[in-house]
């Protein structure tokens, strides 16, 4: 299946969108500013507009001079607000060609904006569903290329972030298979990053301390270690929510272990301050992980509409981080959710009304 959604949203993206002109109607536009991929930059009025090129207004010592200009001399995101100012979107049609052409550029805030924007304007067209999976398909065709590149550059965050989108947001398009793949591949990653920081950091400390820090780290490390497994095991499982979720509390209390025997050892050992930095730096990582767990299992929870566990979730992530801006945005947004009652809306980025205080 997942194959299929593939080739159908690789069609998709090879197919060139409709043209785009400035409406007769139109005021004409202020000056924007761009820049090309050589560095120059400079400010330009956008007349009308092609898949592949706009027709732009220049102006030079006191003059103008009006020529069409390539839009792949322009860097990505220039060319995303050329196009955007030459005929911004209103349509399903429209936002989803602009959406697949930001999605070639990597552009991921514009393409998860217009995907969002064309699964709302799906609502007027004819028949929105056929309509609204192709979006979805194309979204979880679009993230496994990301994911991929991702792992293949070595961006491991990048690349965990956007497998979590996928598990929790767009799971039924993706094959457990699919995501187990992913999984391994991102562990492998994971593995290989941290045996390159074991060797700088053993390069750093003399003999003796690091055999001293290492003794004494190791039991700590190994809980961390069992924390991270649950919380794969978590990912892995997102379509089951009670398995997911009670893997993600286990995951917590792995990390919680941990960070109490670190606390307890930095009593122990208060001057050392080799071992203050390694149990500095790993507060960082179990802070990040714990959050990690608590919204993943929130959005699980969201997902199945029980809203009350979804925001005992967040909530959790919010008393390890209470500045944590992605717990704050998911809590908005269950709060609304439940509010209009009307089910949990598909995107990656929660919709907040205007002037809502977090």
């Amino acid at each position: 299946m997942l194959l299929a959604l593939g080739n159908v949203a690789a069609q998709a993206v090879e197919a060139p969108p409709p043209a785009v002109a400035r409406p007769a109607d139109r005021p004409p536009a202020e000056r924007i500013p761009v820049a090309y991929l050589d560095g120059r930059t400079t400010w330009v009025e956008v007349l009308e507009g092609r898949p592949d090129a706009v027709r732009l207004r220049s102006h030079v010592l006191g003059g103008s001079v009006v020529h069409w200009a390539d839009l792949d001399q322009f860097e990505p995101h220039s060319r995303y607000y050329l196009l955007l100012t030459a005929a911004p979107p209103s349509t399903f049609a429209e936002h989803f060609a602009l959406a697949k052409r930001t999605g070639e550029w990597r552009l991921l805030g514009p393409t998860a904006n217009h995907l969002r924007n064309a699964l709302a304007a799906a609502e007027d067209e004819a028949e929105p569903g056929p309509l609204q999976e192709q979006v979805r398909a194309y979204a979880a065709y679009w993230l496994e290329q990301i994911v991929t590149e991702s792992i293949t550059a070595g961006r491991l965050l990048e690349a965990e972030r956007r497998l979590e989108v996928l598990c929790s947001r767009l799971a039924t398009h993706c094959s457990e298979d699919r995501i187990e793949d992913f999984a391994k591949k991102i562990d492998e990653l994971r593995a290989s990053q941290e045996e390159a920081r074991q060797r700088e950091r053993q390069q750093k400390l003399q003999e003796r301390a690091r055999a001293a820090i290492e003794a004494r780290m190791k039991p700590i490390r190994a809980q961390i270690d069992v924390g991270d497994r649950r919380l794969r095991e978590a990912l892995r499982n997102s379509l089951r929510t009670a398995q997911t979720t009670r893997l993600a509390g286990t995951a917590i209390d792995a990390y919680r272990a941990a960070w109490a025997d670190a606390q307890k050892l930095q009593k122990a050992h208060p001057d050392d301050e080799d071992l203050a930095r390694e149990l500095a730096a790993l507060a960082v990582a179990i802070e990040e992980r714990s959050v990690r767990a608590s919204l993943h299992a929130a959005n699980a929870m969201t997902l199945q509409s029980d809203f009350r566990q979804a925001l005992r979730w967040v909530d959790r992530a919010l008393e390890i981080d209470p500045d944590n801006a992605d717990a704050k945005e998911l809590r908005n947004t269950i709060l609304l959710a439940n509010a209009a009652a009307g089910g949990f809306g598909w995107g990656w980025i929660p919709v907040r009304e205007p002037g809502a205080r977090r």
